[in-house]
């Protein structure tokens, strides 16, 4: 098996390098046209590339003032069976 494509996530948005490993030639490509070269055997993702297109989106999540979780510490604690 010889190598023809090598893809590498540039650390930021969705931009990714591919580089043609016969000509030398590199250019950007946005993570779904990384994501299309994902199942050749021709193509090395590193590490950084490999884990971002297989990362999951994130997203913050707040909770509101005065929120608890139900049945969580609704009664005082006792250490009373401990003893």
């Amino acid at each position: 098996m010889k190598i023809k494509y090598i893809i590498d996530y540039k650390g930021y948005g969705n931009l990714y390098q591919l580089t043609n490993t016969r000509t030398g030639e590199c250019l950007d490509i946005t993570k779904e046209e990384a994501k299309d070269y994902f199942d050749e055997s021709t193509t090395f993702f590193s590490i950084k590339a490999e884990v971002s297109l297989n990362s999951l989106p994130q997203e913050e999540v707040k909770r509101p003032l005065g929120y608890t979780l139900p049945g969580a510490a609704l009664q005082p604690y006792s250490y009373s069976h401990w003893s």
